[in-house]
């Protein structure tokens, strides 16, 4: 029997016979089918079909096989006869609506769109699953992004669209292959199918000797000929992208224009090559050619040369971009021959146009913030860089390695952020971090905050402390929880504080003045050495009582006048020498009695003349003699008598003076030591 339609695959197709097909293909499109059979078996088992590969193989004029090869994702027994003929239904899809079976969050890295959608394909062991990668300019190499809860074949649609990348299929013999391309140059006309005339006057339908071209319209659309997109780099944020695409405008579109932020490029160049695209999407079936044909080789993703003699203009070198195959198989009638008919509508546009695919597969958004772990190299405890960026891991994120390698650079979020001035705090490994994404896009995210977790927990125990509020540090790196620089404050209504700790230094510079007042007490406990210097006049007044204590010598060393004023006693206590020396005037003067009182001996000496002065009388007492020498005359008091000696003696006597009185100073009071320092105690231990 002369069938057009033969059936093959992995599928028990022995015990069926073709009826018809409806296959539809078109760019950058999951290639579908609809095969209807007939069986004189009812027991056919769908589980026998489902998952299996089905193949219709058919003549082209070159007397070669044309295949329409795919994957059986449905069947359907749409009816049954009396003589118990089943009629079934067969839903074919290329392998990659499989894709679009599963959701998955994942993450990609510094790779190039066509080498991602071969990492998302190279995981799927479905038999059929065959690719190849013809593009010739999506080398952009992509820093980070993000599968988002959404298919394989949504991410990766999505992400071919963003580069001007579409995909057709190859059908060959039991398989069909996924070729990825971007440029018209890639395309060639199918097999013996270089040339097609446009012949109207011709029939579609039953099978005639000559294939042609039976009818041929022309659509064309509005569309903006102005596309202008913009995007912001943090690392070059003075710079505008701003970039713009021009096309012809007519006098019915030139008055409309596409904005787009953001655009998605880093770089004026990346914006000018992506506006491109995107006029070139926006353009690409502005003119569509849509024809019949009884011709068996027309397939999409192929070109086409129109000939068409009565109309010049009508020969055209196309690029079919879709098409419809129906094909019906009847019964075989008494002559022996089945009748069969094919018909292919297909829409095409001018080769010289480039095809980019519409952006039509959803990005999904985010709609909230999410918890993230930051993560870096093992054994660091800060991971970052000249940004202040952090590496994070998302929860959801099954494949990652906690480490540096888990995302990309992440900025952070400060509550003030200037030219060489802000607040900065790097979240550090294994905290959690609350991450935003910009304009809800999951390949932009951007720390905002930090959360304390059952591990990463507060600093203080609450809700007992509920009224503190401070910042605390960590030392690192190895530092204990004991380890830290701290600013607390304490709001508990009576108990107000402001406590500060610093780990190891402290280290403050004042340009200008300090004013400091304490109303209460001051206590400064140093366990060191103070040292300071004070470069201009100190003034300080102790409304008090001074008290100081030396353990050790004080050393005072004054380059000018040393002037000390006390209104009441001034007591100087010494266990040990006293010694005064100064190479000016030494002056003592008292309003009142002025007694030296030595326990051993007391020598008064000058160099120079020495004046012993009484305003009504002067004695002199001695306990055993007193001896006055002057050259070599003397005079020697003592308890048997006076002698004299000299050349010349004269006495001239009158009355007796009586004893001198002896000296007795009041002793000094005793210093009072100062009080006791007491040292700072954290309220909060």
């Amino acid at each position: 029997m002369n069938r057009l339609i033969s059936l093959s695959g992995s599928a028990p197709l022995d015990e069926v016979h073709f009826r018809s097909a409806r296959l539809q293909e078109s760019l950058s499109e999951n290639s579908t089918g609809s095969v209807f059979l007939e069986s004189d078996s009812t027991l056919l088992n769908a589980d026998d079909f489902l998952g299996k590969n089905c193949c219709l193989a058919y003549e082209t004029r070159e007397k070669t096989k044309r295949y329409f090869d795919g994957v059986i994702v449905e069947m359907e027994q749409v009816s049954m006869s009396s003589a118990g003929r089943c009629a079934y239904r067969l839903e074919l899809k290329s392998w990659t609506w499989l894709l679009g079976k599963n959701q998955e969050f994942r993450v990609y890295q510094n790779k190039t769109v066509p080498s991602i959608v071969s990492e998302v394909i190279g995981r799927h062991g479905h038999s059929s699953v065959r690719f190849s990668d013809r593009t010739m300019g999506a080398k952009r190499v992509w820093e980070y992004v993000v599968q988002y809860g959404e298919s394989d074949l949504n991410f990766i649609r999505r992400i071919l669209e963003q580069e001007g990348v579409y995909f057709y299929f190859e059908h060959g013999e039991g398989q069909h292959t996924l070729v990825l391309v971007d440029s018209s140059s890639t395309h060639q006309v199918f097999p013996g199918y270089a040339n097609l005339a446009y012949d109207p006057a011709s029939q579609s339908g039953r099978l005639t000797p000559e294939e042609t071209i039976t009818s041929m319209s022309l659509k064309k659309s509005i569309e903006p000929p102005r596309h202008a997109h913009t995007d912001y780099n943090f690392k070059t944020p003075s710079n505008s992208l701003l970039v713009n695409s021009q096309g012809k405008a007519e006098s019915y579109n030139s008055a409309y224009e596409v904005f787009e932020y953001p655009g998605e490029f880093e770089n004026e160049g990346e914006g000018t090559h992506y506006s491109k695209l995107r006029h070139e999407e926006s353009q690409a079936r502005q003119q569509t050619f849509n024809a019949s044909t009884s011709a068996r080789g027309v397939a999409t993703g192929h070109l086409l040369n129109t000939v068409c003699k009565d109309n010049p203009a009508l020969s055209k070198t196309l690029l079919v971009i879709g098409t419809l195959i129906t094909v019906h198989e009847s019964e075989p009638e008494a002559s022996g021959g089945a009748q069969s008919d094919f018909d292919c509508q297909f829409e095409a546009i001018e080769s010289s146009q480039p095809f980019r695919p519409e952006r039509k597969s959803r990005k999904p958004q985010v709609k909230g913030p999410l918890p993230a772990l930051v993560v870096g190299p093992e054994g660091r405890e800060i991971h970052t860089d000249e940004f202040g960026r952090i590496k994070i891991q998302f929860y959801w994120d099954r494949y990652g390695k906690h480490n540096q390698d888990s995302s990309c650079w992440v900025r952070v979020a400060s509550p003030v952020a200037g030219k060489g001035w802000g607040f900065v705090a790097i979240p550090r490994i294994g905290q959690e971090v609350v991450v935003s994404f910009e304009d809800g896009d999951p390949d932009r995210p951007l720390v905002t905050g930090v959360a304390y977790n059952a591990e990463q927990t507060v600093p203080y125990p609450l809700p007992e402390h509920k009224t503190v509020s401070g910042w605390r540090s960590q030392s690192s790196e190895k530092g204990s929880p004991s380890n830290f620089n701290e600013l607390r404050f304490e709001d508990k209504i009576g108990s107000e504080y402001v406590w500060f700790q610093a780990e190891k230094d402290y280290l403050s510079l004042i340009k200008n003045n300090s004013n400091t007042e304490i109303r209460g007490h001051s206590h400064s406990l140093i366990h060191g050495n103070l040292i300071e210097e004070i470069k201009a006049d100190v003034s300080r007044t102790v409304l008090g009582q001074l008290s100081q204590q030396i353990d050790k010598a004080l050393h005072l060393t004054v380059n000018d006048d040393v002037l000390v004023k006390v209104q009441g006693l001034l007591g100087l206590t010494n266990n040990g020498q006293i010694s005064i020396s100064t190479t000016g005037q030494c002056s003592l003067k008292s309003q009142g009695s002025t007694d030296l009182d030595a326990a051993g001996n007391l020598n008064l000496s000058t160099s120079a003349q020495g004046n012993l002065k009484a305003g009504s009388s002067l004695k002199l007492t001695a306990g055993s003699s007193l001896s006055l020498n002057v050259g070599g005359s003397s005079i020697v008091i003592s308890a048997s008598g006076i002698k004299f000696s000299g050349p010349a003696v004269s006495v001239n006597g009158s009355a007796m003076g009586g004893d001198a009185s002896a000296a007795s100073p009041s002793p000094p009071e005793a210093a009072l030591a100062p009080d006791l320092v007491e040292p700072p105690i954290d309220p909060i231990p």
